[in-house]
């Protein structure tokens, strides 16, 4: 995902790495999914990315293998961590999973690598891009994230959106249509050769291999 737009007009300081350019992995889906299941395995890929990832389960936790192609990551080797998950148990019968950060040793949902390690947002010291960006660029940004949940094209017309998308529910269909609606009725715009995706998020892209599979 190309950031350098937000330079212009002094609208994004000088910064590192944010959580918008980070591929992320979210212990809780894993689980919810049943895939942290002891002497299993499973890969994760982000073909618009060019990276893949595979994850083995032991009784500890999971190691994962990560490898990145295009941008001068092909001659890298696989990168292979490991991570302890630690399930504590909650009042109500349940379990909460989540990652144990090796850096910090912190219990973390969610963790996130910016080039082949995965650390936690506090390690890697990662900030969300709409915290460096003005009020008008953040309502940009997040009518171009309600255009890609909606699964429109872009800058379409809130008046125009009648359909839902598949697996969405009528309440929040029409709750991100009139959100939609409001910020355009502000004057808010898509920003010129946006076209912006959703995150890597490890749902839809299983969900899209799934189907590209059934299909051949």
């Amino acid at each position: 995902m190309d950031f350098s737009r937000f330079k212009r007009e002094g609208d994004l300081k000088a910064r590192g790495p944010v959580l918008d350019d980070c591929f992320a992995l979210d212990v809780r889906v894993w689980a919810r999914e049943g895939k942290l299941i002891p002497r299993t395995a499973f890969r994760v890929d982000w073909p618009e990315h060019g990276a893949f990832l595979g994850v083995s389960v032991d009784a500890e936790g999971v190691v994962l293998l990560f490898k990145r192609l295009g941008d001068g990551y092909e001659a890298l080797p696989i990168a292979e961590e490991r991570f302890r998950v630690i399930r504590t148990p909650t009042p109500f019968g349940g379990t909460h999973t989540r990652f144990i950060c090796p850096d910090c040793e912190r219990r973390v949902w969610k963790l996130f690598a910016h080039e082949v390690t995965f650390r936690c947002q506090r390690c890697l010291g990662l900030r969300r891009l709409s915290g460096l960006v003005s009020a008008r660029e953040r309502k940009a940004m997040r009518l171009e994230k309600i255009d890609a949940r909606l699964r429109i094209v872009p800058g379409m017309p809130a008046a125009f959106v009648s359909r839902k998308p598949e697996g969405m529910s009528l309440q929040a269909f029409r709750k991100l249509r009139d959100e939609k609606a409001a910020l355009e009725a502000e004057g808010v715009k898509v920003r010129p050769g946006s076209g912006l995706t959703p995150s890597p998020n490890i749902l839809d892209v299983m969900e899209r291999l799934k189907r590209a599979q059934s299909a051949h």
